[in-house]
């Protein structure tokens, strides 16, 4: 009988069982992570520790962008410390990102770009470029961009390698035991869990925590709880790029909302991740990339960065 078993393979899992395991090492936990990591969000992500990129709107007068606000830059030292504490320094891209706002941009652009500029300046992480260092920066890039700035601290990793590393140090704590894949889980009583495994053995737990994505909905069917829907996510992993600084710095433009929610360029550790695009589905949907999601990464990145692919 476990007192805890958690399951999903990404970062959500992860940290969850990290930091119950490290608070309570009495606690008995199931750690269920399936390999390979099939529709992985964590594993495809372009992992930015993004806070003031992501501003949408006025974090004084709106409680909804402070909190989303707040909460982002409050988790930044919790990075930091958990980078610090296990030697993880290898897994670190880039130590800032630049933010750039293209001529001719839309209005919602140019408001998002001003929101996200006066909540870095407020928490003093913020250094505009001057047109020298945007014109050597984006030297490559067709349309030069009218403004640009440096968000500092906000880094970026590489996604691959931190699940890689948290995984070792979690096969390390004694009181996880790791098994591979979860079926499902069936609530026999208050506090009684059957968590099903492929080879018909059940392991039984007292508590379930499921960071399985869309995944859940399936895996607790007889479980009530409200309807979900799966992110599908379109990125390209770029390699062979020589253009030296997109090799170590993360850049992205302003955030667009919508399908196309703008162009992330984020160095990984032999490769450049460019996204990005989604769009909700239901979850019996296969997962599949949209053509014009593709075309746009392409086009948009040879004018913004590369000039040519």
């Amino acid at each position: 009988m476990f007192d805890l078993a958690i399951i999903g393979n990404g970062s959500i899992s992860y940290f969850c069982a990290y930091y119950i395991a490290k608070s309570f090492p009495r606690l008995k936990i199931a750690l269920f992570s399936q390999k390979p990591r099939e529709s992985s969000a964590t594993e495809a992500a372009g992992a930015m520790h993004a806070v003031f990129g992501e501003v949408e709107g006025d974090i004084t007068s709106s409680i909804h962008e402070r909190k989303c606000y707040e909460l982002g830059l409050n988790s930044r030292s919790h990075w930091n410390m958990f980078i610090t504490e296990n030697n993880l320094k290898r897994i670190v891209t880039a130590e800032n990102t630049c933010l750039y706002l293209q001529k001719r941009s839309s209005n919602l652009e140019n408001r998002n770009y001003k929101f996200a500029s006066e909540a870095a300046k407020a928490a003093s992480c913020f250094r505009e470029l001057t047109n020298f260092e945007i014109e050597s920066f984006f030297s490559e890039a067709t349309n030069k961009p009218e403004r640009a700035c440096e968000l500092i601290g906000e880094f970026s990793f590489s996604a691959p390698l931190f699940l890689e590393s948290i995984e070792s140090i979690l096969y390390n704590l004694s009181n996880i035991t790791f098994f591979s894949k979860c079926e499902k889980v069936v609530e026999k009583s208050t506090n009684r869990f059957d968590v099903f495994i492929p080879n018909g053995d059940v392991i039984k737990t007292t508590k379930i925590i499921c960071a399985a994505g869309y995944k859940s909905k399936r895996i607790l069917d007889n479980i009530d709880f409200q309807d979900i829907f799966q992110g599908v996510g379109t990125a390209l992993e770029l390699s062979n790029i020589n253009t030296a600084q997109f090799n170590k710095n993360s850049v992205r433009s302003v955030s667009r909302g919508g399908s196309q929610c703008g162009i992330h360029l984020v160095p990984r550790s032999d490769s450049v991740y460019l996204g990005a695009g989604s769009y909700a589905a239901n979850i019996d949907t296969l997962p599949l990339a949209r053509t014009e999601t593709i075309r746009y990464l392409i086009d948009q990145s040879k004018k913004d960065f590369f000039g040519k692919l």
